[in-house]
């Protein structure tokens, strides 16, 4: 059964609100991105809850690791509490991680459990990309940032941001989005689909030169080329001339939106890349000691971590800090690892090898060629939005209180789940009958027998009853 119209509606609405909502924090007043998608988070979360304790559901996999997950590091996140040096930081960040993990577990078992919210989430990550372009879009055009209008200052001038405030985090919300739109490229859809799939591709690949993003351009290659191979090896390469005509009108596209300002910002990551200015160099150097700070709070803690929001607290005691600002350590297995130890580590680390192991394993079920494909795309999904967000979790300062790395991780999580239910050709019924009852075994029948519908009367001669109209 399919999910009620106000579920669908708010699953679109979820990527922009928590897109907006992240980077602009300091928008006033309920119109403010982060306030909806609390509010989305909140009533999602209330939602699940409701449906799992009425219907009670066989959760699968990829719902069961998303409570886990949840549930270590809001239980853990308290005890941490009590070690941790700066409580009232550790508080507010404990508080602050109840929304983005409540929605990211909501959102994985609603979509479990309803047919068709994938759809909607993918669809929404486009709604949100054309929302960013159309700010990106105004600031070229009136060489102005729109998020200064608001009353949000920004230092980045003359680089593509849109309402992310950095241009790094833009390139690789980027990233994410060319994830999903491959998808739509590849599969047998109408033509006029794939069509605004490659323009969006294009329009992405341009705005993702004026950010100037070396990890952004980097993401944006590691994606493609996991596409060029699995959609090459799923067709096995028959039809290599697609990539190179689309490989062809891509670079064409791009020459003819060649521009004063893109001109620019490749040869600035070019120099970037290649000549390693000063500036370059320092950049990368400090990350490094970022995260190599961060494994030595690990270790020292004991494996426990030193607390939520606690890793600035302690690097703000480091001598070697000298003049520089204290950040977190761009790396969001590092964060998670300092912060929260071993215990919050070990379930993500199990959600990333559940996905690769299920990626890579040969399906067994006799599938018919359209399950194939469909189940070659939830696999496409899942790889390429894994890509995806490796880049997006070292970009930000802290990315482990971002509602958008979160939603990433849930619509991985999902495809995944959605691949192994087409692989193993026998997952439960339940999943299409959301609000009907759970079936019922049958009285009549020896204990053990396959249970029957709770609707409906007993079909066949398995079901039938001495005295219940068979002959002798």
């Amino acid at each position: 059964m399919s999910a009620p119209l106000w579920l669908r509606a708010c699953f679109l609405a979820l990527p922009l609100t928590a897109a907006a909502g992240v980077f602009l924090p300091l928008v006033p007043g309920p119109v403010s991105g982060l306030f909806a998608y609390r509010l989305a988070a909140v009533l999602l979360a209330v939602y699940a809850i409701y449906v799992v304790m009425k219907y009670r559901p066989p959760l699968p996999r990829a719902a069961r690791i998303a409570l886990v997950i949840v549930a270590a590091v809001q239980v853990w996140s308290g005890f941490a509490n009590l070690w941790s040096p700066n409580k009232s930081v550790a508080l507010e960040a404990t508080v602050a991680s109840l929304f983005p993990f409540a929605g990211f577990a909501a959102v994985v078992v609603l979509a479990t459990v309803y047919r068709g919210l994938l759809s909607k989430l993918c669809l929404g990550i486009y709604i949100a990309f054309i929302g960013s372009v159309l700010v990106a879009a105004y600031d070229l055009v009136f060489d102005d940032h729109f998020t200064q209008q608001m009353g949000v200052p920004t230092v980045f001038q003359g680089q593509a941001t849109s309402f992310f405030l950095n241009p790094n985090n833009f390139a690789c919300f980027l990233v994410t989005v060319v994830a999903v739109l491959v998808i739509d490229l590849i599969q047998r859809r109408p033509w006029w689909r794939r069509v605004g799939a490659a323009g969006s591709l294009v329009v992405a690949a341009y705005f993702m030169m004026l950010t100037q993003s070396r990890t952004g351009l980097l993401g944006l290659m590691a994606v493609g080329g996991l596409t060029i191979v699995v959609y090459g090896a799923r067709t096995r390469f028959k039809y290599w001339l697609h990539g190179a005509v689309a490989l062809a009108v891509f670079s064409v596209a791009l020459a003819v939106l060649q521009t004063d300002r893109v001109t620019r910002a490749f040869y600035l990551v070019y120099d970037q890349v290649f000549t390693r200015n000063d500036a370059v160099v320092q950049s990368d150097e400090y990350r490094v000691m970022l995260t190599e700070r961060g494994w030595q709070y690990f270790i020292d803690s004991g494996l426990m971590g030193v607390g939520p929001g606690n890793y600035v607290t302690i690097l703000n005691t480091d001598p070697q800090l000298g003049n520089q600002a204290a950040l977190n350590p761009h790396n969001l297995l590092i964060e998670i690892a300092s912060q929260l130890g071993v215990v919050v580590l070990v379930p993500v680390l199990y959600a990333l090898v559940f996905v690769l192991v299920e990626c890579m394993r040969h399906s067994t079920a006799r599938l018919n060629p359209a399950q194939s494909l469909r189940r070659d795309d939830y696999r496409l999904l899942s790889l390429a939005m894994l890509v995806a967000l490796v880049f997006y979790a070292i970009v930000p300062s802290s990315a482990f209180l971002e509602s958008y790395c979160w939603l990433c991780f849930a619509i991985i999580l999902i495809a995944t789940q959605k691949s192994c239910d087409l692989r193993e050709a026998g997952s439960s019924p339940w999943r299409s009958k959301v609000g009907q009852p759970a079936p019922l075994p049958d009285p009549r029948l020896p204990r053990g027998t396959p249970a029957r519908p709770a609707t409906g009367p007993a079909t066949g001669p398995a079901t039938m009853a001495p005295g219940d109209g068979a002959t002798a």
